[in-house]
């Protein structure tokens, strides 16, 4: 069997970069950061590369990490479109309520 990415963790990584901080992302995704910071070290191990480097006092994507954050906003994107298309079809109908009194 293949291996695949949680997006959960998919999500966070796609966040810290979008917010600059993955403390705000933390914040955002209702995690702690240590929290987070664990799953970005469990998405390296799974890659098998290093995704972020130091830059300064920040952090800046390695050429992996580049590759894995586009891939990951498409993944997560369909994602999202899929699981708004399910709830959709879902919401269909007619919904009828009598009340006897």
């Amino acid at each position: 069997m293949a291996a695949s990415f949680d997006l959960d963790v998919l999500r966070g990584f796609v966040a810290g970069i979008e917010l600059g901080s993955y403390t705000r992302a933390a914040d955002q995704l209702g995690r702690s950061t240590s929290a987070l910071s664990t799953q970005l070290r469990r998405l390296e191990a799974s890659a098998g590369a290093v995704l972020l480097r130091k830059d300064g006092r920040g952090l800046a994507l390695t050429q992996a990490g580049q590759v894995l954050f586009d891939y990951a906003k498409r993944l997560l994107a369909l994602n999202d479109e899929a699981m708004s298309a399910v709830h959709d079809m879902c919401a269909e109908g007619v919904v009828r309520v009598g009340i006897h009194a």
